[in-house]
């Protein structure tokens, strides 16, 4: 494969995606603003900074979301401007076939992939909890409100309310349970303190349950916690699973005593980020057969509807697949790398009735 092919088509997709990426980023930066500018100004001061701050965390969410629709957009640009030149009738007159000219881009498409997955797995989770904490910051109120269940080997925690990542627990309860299953001792506290490597019951109702016994009620101002939970555990729990990071998943799959949800729910998503670099490789070949066909049958405006409602078809066949992987309806890698094998099977086959061989 020539060299000076895979850095003309590599300059040419590049040129092409950054300014769809930032067009499509700016936009939707824009529309959050103004749907959160009033909830912003209110909690952290009529200034500019707070906006600023704001619209700088929600940056790499809104990349994550929109760079697979850059890279199709991208990808058909590019390919229909080598069409429409007549830039890949030159290259077949040499020798040089359509599939060698999409081998081309892998390169560049794994590169944008790697950047891809780098921000999916770490910039997000780290700016989500960022956000979440200047948020939270000048009222304090509870981050990710909501119930969150976990276990600790038999014992099951619940907590009402999460924040200091995860430093800061209210309305917990605490269900400890014997071998068989039997519940021996319930814990009712106002808050959970982790401090100095500890945590620490504060506002405590102990309820001590015994065969045959009367139920003991106790209580105490302060109470020493013994658990192998973490803030972290109970930050990530808090989070959507799809901000979570590579290693948080992980920790979860490796420690099924630990956490919400059941272990398929983990693998899912960890199967999930795994993809990522891959779908960007699907959208080059879905982009290929669309891009052709401008060729034969003329229509840029075409091409672009087409292409949008493909990727728009595949990312609701991702999701569909990935909630059947949460519920453990199907098994998470299949749920997980379903949608890229089948829709890049789709553009194969496409590519082959365009092409003719």
């Amino acid at each position: 494969m020539s060299y000076t092919v895979v850095r003309y088509v590599s300059r040419l997709f590049i040129v092409n995606l950054l300014p769809i990426l930032i067009g499509f980023v700016a936009m939707l930066q824009i529309l959050d603003l103004l749907n959160n500018a009033d909830d912003i100004t209110a909690r952290h001061g009529n200034n500019i900074s707070a906006l600023v701050t704001y619209a700088v965390l929600r940056l790499p969410q809104l990349v994550n979301l929109m760079l697979p629709f850059a890279v199709l957009m991208a990808a058909l640009l590019c390919l229909a401007r080598l069409v429409r030149g007549n830039e890949i009738i030159a290259l077949k007159a040499g020798g040089f076939s359509f599939y060698k000219l999409l081998v081309a881009f892998v390169p560049v498409a794994m590169f944008v992939g790697a950047l891809y997955f780098i921000v999916n797995d770490q910039l997000v989770p780290w700016t989500t909890d960022r956000l979440a904490t200047w948020n939270a910051a000048p009222n304090a109120p509870i981050e990710n409100a909501g119930p969150v269940w976990l276990r600790d080997g038999q014992v099951l925690v619940g907590v009402e309310g999460v924040s200091e990542e995860g430093h800061l627990l209210t309305g917990v309860r605490v269900f400890e349970r014997n071998g068989k299953g039997i519940l021996t001792q319930q814990i009712t506290a106002k808050k959970v303190v982790y401090q100095d490597g500890k945590w620490t019951f504060f506002d405590t109702w102990r309820f001590n349950m015994q065969e045959r016994q009367n139920t003991q009620a106790i209580y105490a101002a302060q109470l020493p916690w013994d658990t192998l939970l973490t803030p972290a555990h109970f930050a990530n729990l808090a989070t959507d699973p799809a901000t979570l990071s590579f290693r948080d998943l992980a920790q979860f799959i490796l420690k099924p005593n630990v956490g919400a949800r059941a272990v398929y729910f983990y693998e899912t998503w960890l199967h999930h980020k795994l993809t990522l670099p891959f779908s960007l490789l699907v959208m080059i070949l879905l982009a290929a057969p669309v891009a052709q066909g401008l060729q034969r049958q003329g229509g840029m405006a075409t091409g672009l509807a087409l292409g949008v409602a493909l990727g728009f078809l595949y990312f609701v066949c991702q999701g569909l697949m990935l909630t059947l992987g949460e519920t453990g309806a199907m098994a998470p890698l299949i749920a997980a790398w379903a949608p890229p094998v089948l829709f890049a099977a789709l553009g194969a086959f496409w590519l082959l009735r365009v092409e003719g061989y």
